[in-house]
């Protein structure tokens, strides 16, 4: 749109679409193999995310879906759907030090078993370049999920470290 004044306030903006097929030909021949274990299965998955970068501060919203749609004889209903919403927020209060937290909510719906699973996830990240070459982060995240007939509740907590050292081979 050629801004030039207050570009910093037109957010980037993101989509993908990704379809995949797998099958199978048919059933192998001298196995205990029928139709029901040949693979035919469609899946497609949409990315969407929009997102501003300032001098600081950066801001993104992320959202996902996916569908599994499996076709192969006694599995039709055996469809899966997700959908992911997500949030990053970041900054960088000096030139060497970036701070960021995200979260995001996805639910999961199993179709052969009417079940609706749902994931809520908060993590945060601290990035630390002390040297031109040399980088310390710190990552942790914890996720709390459950299903609709609430036979299942789980917790999980990760955490990270990383050091990254670069090397110059030629001057």
């Amino acid at each position: 749109f050629r801004v030039r004044q207050r570009s910093e306030w037109w957010p980037l903006l993101a989509y993908g679409q990704s379809y995949n097929r797998q099958y199978g030909t048919g059933v192998p021949a001298n196995g205990d193999f029928n139709a029901s274990h040949v693979p035919d299965q469609v899946n497609l998955v949409h990315d969407a995310s929009i997102a501003w970068q300032l001098a600081k501060w950066r801001l993104q919203y992320r959202f996902n879906q996916s569908d599994q749609d499996n076709r192969q004889p006694g599995r039709e209903r055996a469809d899966l759907t997700a959908a992911v919403n997500g949030l990053s927020l970041g900054v960088m209060p000096h030139a060497n030090v970036d701070l960021s937290i995200d979260a995001s909510d996805e639910r999961q719906w199993n179709r052969e078993l009417d079940q609706t699973a749902r994931v809520r996830r908060v993590g945060g990240t601290v990035t630390w370049r002390a040297t031109r070459l040399t980088t310390l982060t710190a990552f942790g995240a914890t996720s709390v999920s459950s299903d609709d007939p609430s036979t299942n509740d789980a917790e999980n907590t990760e955490m990270r470290f990383e050091f990254a050292r670069g090397f110059d081979l030629w001057r």
